[in-house]
């Protein structure tokens, strides 16, 4: 049989990296909020907080593989199935559903953040035409023929030259 503390300390670790990942998503929501809404003073606080977030995910991760390594397992999921085979009903059953909410929640995080580095990166070329028009030119955009093709040039804007 496996040493119970250890078990119970993978059991905490799950559940803390669930919460974590819970609290990662809720901000990855609230920054899609604030990045629709160009609220620029909380899409700033909202990056500080993931940051920070993300930094806790990674240790309590490390802590999680390193709790694994001590169980003589290997950190994925066919491993933890195997192993969680030895162990009474409960543990078995809260190991299975904190992995589960951590895989769902980990797909989660993963669309959401795509979600927003689209938002990002439409501000970012949005910023970028508006300095250009304010430049005088614009550069490495697409004109479109009337066949429909397209091709990069250069355009001079009036305003530019005002």
């Amino acid at each position: 049989m496996h040493n119970p503390e250890l078990v119970n300390t993978l059991i905490t670790n799950l559940a803390e990296l669930n919460q974590h990942l819970s609290e990662l998503y809720q901000l990855l929501l609230s920054e899609e909020t604030a990045l629709v809404e160009k609220q620029q003073d909380d899409i700033e606080i909202l990056a500080a907080k993931k940051i920070a977030l993300t930094r806790l995910i990674e240790q309590t991760d490390k802590a999680r593989l390193a709790v694994c390594e001590q169980l003589g397992i290997k950190p994925d999921r066919q491993s933890i199935q195997i192993f969680t085979k030895r162990l009474d009903k409960d543990s078995r059953m809260t190991i299975a559903k904190h992995w589960q909410k951590i895989t769902t929640l980990g797909q989660h995080c993963s669309s959401q953040n795509q979600i927003n580095g689209i938002l990002v990166a439409h501000h970012q070329r949005y910023t970028r035409q508006a300095l250009e028009i304010l430049r005088g030119s614009m550069t490495n955009h697409d004109i479109y023929s009337e066949k429909g093709a397209t091709a990069t040039g250069t355009d001079s804007k009036i305003l530019g030259r005002v």
